[in-house]
Formats: structure tokens, sequence, C-alpha cells
């Protein structure tokens, strides 16, 4: 079935990497309809934290993006590539909702996994976390942990961890920024930060 144009609504990395959906027709400021806060460990970020739906977190700012659905497409066609841009190990990660005027808005909802898997949510040990993922990942890598949050806090992301969450970067690693702060990274000896890698 033909749904025309359908929207998506992006607020973590694919805002400022849009990737396969970069010929959108439109791209507008929208803000969730739902909270988020950085609850979950990304696999492709070795354990990096991402912002997730989150029941405790805020409303952050983000971006509805308009597709153009051909007479060839549909939208499980849509709802398949936005999994694939996403990383989605499936495509029931991808939500299907009506937002106020819109009948067909798509959105990511990766589970949070960091409450599971590792315990209390806390600042401190998502700065453990990212620091690990920078440990992890080559050193020309973009994609570690600390380069997500300061694309983040770039973009005007901001959670209820936010603001302690760069504070414990930047205390553990003795910086006082976080591009100095993922440079030195690499040199900070971490205990108990194993879970989610």
């Amino acid at each position: 079935m033909n749904h025309g144009n359908v929207r998506v609504f992006v607020y973590g990395s694919l805002v400022s990497e849009p990737r396969q959906f970069k010929d959108h027709i439109s791209r507008e400021s929208f803000q969730s309809w739902f909270n988020v806060e950085y609850a979950r460990c990304s696999s492709s970020r070795m354990g990096g934290p991402t912002v997730v739906p989150y029941d405790e977190g805020w409303p952050v700012e983000g971006e509805l993006w308009e597709l153009d659905l051909s007479a060839s497409s549909d939208l499980d066609a849509a709802t398949r590539l936005f999994a694939k841009v996403e990383r989605a190990p499936s495509t029931r990660n991808i939500v299907q909702g009506c937002v106020g005027d819109y009948p067909v808005v798509l959105y990511a909802a990766f589970p949070a996994n960091i409450p599971e898997e590792c315990g209390r949510l806390t600042p401190q040990l998502l700065a453990r976390l990212a620091i690990r993922s920078v440990q992890l990942l080559d050193a020309d890598s973009d994609k570690n942990g600390i380069r997500y949050l300061r694309k983040a806090k770039a973009r005007g992301i901001l959670t209820p961890l936010t603001d302690l969450y760069v504070e414990a970067v930047l205390a553990l690693t003795g910086t006082e920024d976080l591009q100095d702060a993922e440079r030195e990274a690499r040199h900070v000896r971490l205990e108990g930060s194993g879970c989610c890698t």
C-alpha cells in the first residue's frame, strides 16, 4: 500500500549524518513527543552510550524529514530503509505513529539496556562506558561515546544526566573540554566498566 510522502523523526547521530536519507524532500525542527536519555550501550560504538526513549528523560529537539515514496515504493520499504540506516537489528525497532497533523511518522525506538545490563544509570557509569569505547575503538574512529556526546551537545540535545555526564567524563580524563577528553581517554585506567561490551 502506498502512503504518499512519509516522515521520519530523527534526534540522534542521523541529524548530522543523514546517510541514505540525504535526499529527503524537506527537514524541519521538531520536538520529540517522548523523553530520551543516554540509556543504551551502542554495539556499533563499542558500548558508548546513546540517547534512546526513556521515561525518566526529557523531550529533545530533533528533526522531521519528509521522504518521497514513489509509486514503486511503500511504507514497508521506507521502514526497512530506516531500519538499515539506523543499523537496527529488526524493523521492530522502527515505530510508526501519528503525530499532530502528520498521519505517518517513523522513528527509531531502541530499548534502554544500560540499567538492565549495568545497574543503576549514573553519570559516572556513562562516563566510564564512553571512555572505554574510546579505548576499544581505533584511534581514528569517530564512533566512540565521547564523540557522540560532544556532537549531541552541539546539536542541543539535553537530558537530565547530560551536564553531570560531561562533568564525569572531564573529571576522569583530567581535562576541561570533551575534545581533549576524547584524546586523553586512551590513557585512563578504568575498573568495573566492562558491562555492555
